[in-house]
């Protein structure tokens, strides 16, 4: 069953995306879905770039 345009008018706008229902889950969800996004971004811009990602190894 589809909600009425009435129904969807009446929602903030972020809340049509989410899948969370308070307003501090529609939070931790959309910092979580910024959060992902820039690692992405990074990861392929790294390999874009050619760049070669060097971490450190613990010492024995």
């Amino acid at each position: 069953m589809k909600p009425t345009r009435r129904k969807l008018c009446s929602r903030p706008v972020h809340t049509k995306a989410s899948g969370s229902k308070t307003d501090t889950a529609m939070v931790d969800e959309t910092l979580c879905k910024a959060l992902c996004h820039n690692l992405i971004v990074l990861i392929h811009g790294t390999y874009e770039l050619g760049i070669d990602p060097v971490f450190r190894q613990e010492a024995a």
